[in-house]
């Protein structure tokens, strides 16, 4: 049964990037001034009121990682509730130029494989998306 509370509850969307380089996924570990830190996730950021999802994450990756990312097909979209927020997760296959990433968002970057990405402690709502990339690269379509 729902409360009253959670059918008003505030969904927060946000846009994230699956960037898949030979058989690895660009993944980040959260730096100490952003909540969850420590915690992996897929690089991107929240929707603002009235921006287009693509713009969004393209916006994001620009200004985490400064780089113009050419932004995809829709890969998974996926719906967690945490304790004290809600969050729409909508991930995009996306490319970035080749060369060195830094991100002022996390401390670590990686490319991680199948088998490194099912050892990192992911953010709940990434989870079943990394899942995806998982199985994705472990079996992949001809």
């Amino acid at each position: 049964m729902t409360s009253p509370d959670s059918l008003h509850e505030t969904i927060i969307p946000v846009c994230a990037a699956a960037i898949i380089r030979e058989g690895r996924v660009l993944v980040g570990r959260r730096n100490r001034y952003i909540d969850d830190s420590g915690r992996w996730e897929l690089p991107g950021g929240k929707l603002m009121a009235g921006e287009d999802p693509r713009a969004c994450l393209a916006r994001e990756l620009l200004e985490e990682f400064g780089v113009r990312a050419q932004v995809g097909d829709l890969f998974a979209v996926t719906n967690h509730r945490y304790e004290h927020r809600h969050i729409l997760l909508i991930v995009y296959r996306t490319s970035v130029p080749a060369g060195g990433l830094s991100s002022s968002d996390h401390d670590r970057l990686i490319w991680a494989d199948p088998r490194q990405m099912e050892s990192l402690d992911f953010l709940e709502a990434d989870r079943p998306i990394v899942r995806q990339l998982i199985d994705e690269l472990e079996h992949p379509q001809p």
